[in-house]
Protein backbone atom coordinates (compact mmCIF):
# COMPACT_ATOMS: atom_id res chain seq x y z
CA UNK A 1 0.00 0.00 0.00
CA UNK A 2 2.99 2.36 -0.12
CA UNK A 3 3.20 4.81 -3.09
CA UNK A 4 5.46 3.56 -5.50
CA UNK A 5 2.73 0.28 -5.68
CA UNK A 6 -0.43 2.59 -6.11
CA UNK A 7 1.65 4.51 -8.83
CA UNK A 8 2.83 1.26 -10.33
CA UNK A 9 -1.43 -0.05 -10.18
CA UNK A 10 -2.45 2.98 -11.69
CA UNK A 11 -0.27 2.65 -14.83
CA UNK A 12 -1.23 -1.14 -14.68
CA UNK A 13 -4.93 0.06 -14.51
CA UNK A 14 -4.47 2.02 -17.41
CA UNK A 15 -2.97 -0.04 -19.58
CA UNK A 16 -5.76 -2.88 -19.03
CA UNK A 17 -8.29 -0.18 -19.89
CA UNK A 18 -6.24 0.45 -23.42
CA UNK A 19 -6.90 -3.06 -24.29
CA UNK A 20 -10.48 -2.63 -23.70
CA UNK A 21 -10.82 -4.92 -20.20
CA UNK A 22 -12.52 -2.33 -18.81
CA UNK A 23 -13.99 -4.72 -15.83
CA UNK A 24 -10.39 -5.26 -15.10
CA UNK A 25 -9.34 -1.49 -15.50
CA UNK A 26 -12.18 -0.80 -13.11
CA UNK A 27 -11.40 -3.03 -10.49
CA UNK A 28 -7.89 -1.50 -9.97
CA UNK A 29 -8.67 1.65 -10.25
CA UNK A 30 -11.51 1.56 -7.59
CA UNK A 31 -8.46 -0.47 -5.58
CA UNK A 32 -5.86 2.69 -6.53
CA UNK A 33 -8.15 5.26 -5.48
CA UNK A 34 -9.65 3.37 -2.28
CA UNK A 35 -6.30 2.45 -0.93
CA UNK A 36 -4.88 6.21 -1.92
CA UNK A 37 -7.31 7.81 0.05
CA UNK A 38 -6.74 5.44 3.03
CA UNK A 39 -2.96 5.97 3.07
CA UNK A 40 -3.09 9.90 1.55
CA UNK A 41 -6.37 11.15 2.56
CA UNK A 42 -9.16 12.62 0.33
CA UNK A 43 -7.29 16.05 -0.58
CA UNK A 44 -3.67 14.39 -1.27
CA UNK A 45 -2.65 15.27 -5.30
CA UNK A 46 -2.50 11.20 -5.67
CA UNK A 47 -5.87 10.47 -4.13
CA UNK A 48 -7.80 13.19 -6.47
CA UNK A 49 -6.04 12.26 -9.43
CA UNK A 50 -7.20 8.75 -8.46
CA UNK A 51 -10.57 9.94 -8.18
CA UNK A 52 -10.14 11.70 -11.61
CA UNK A 53 -9.27 8.77 -13.24
CA UNK A 54 -12.00 6.41 -12.06
CA UNK A 55 -14.52 9.33 -12.77
CA UNK A 56 -12.86 9.45 -16.26
CA UNK A 57 -13.54 5.74 -16.79
CA UNK A 58 -16.92 5.49 -15.31
CA UNK A 59 -17.74 8.34 -17.69
CA UNK A 60 -16.09 6.34 -20.62
CA UNK A 61 -18.78 3.21 -19.59
CA UNK A 62 -22.01 5.18 -19.65
CA UNK A 63 -21.66 6.09 -15.80
CA UNK A 64 -22.09 9.50 -16.19
CA UNK A 65 -23.89 10.11 -13.37
CA UNK A 66 -21.83 8.01 -10.90
CA UNK A 67 -18.92 9.77 -12.24
CA UNK A 68 -20.50 12.73 -11.29
CA UNK A 69 -20.80 11.80 -8.09
CA UNK A 70 -17.53 11.14 -7.63
CA UNK A 71 -16.16 14.11 -8.82
CA UNK A 72 -18.04 16.24 -6.80
CA UNK A 73 -17.04 13.71 -3.42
Amino acid sequence: EDRATMVVLNELSLAVRGQGRFEEAEQMTRRNRDTTVKNFGPDHPDAIAAGANLANLLDTLGREPEAISLLRD
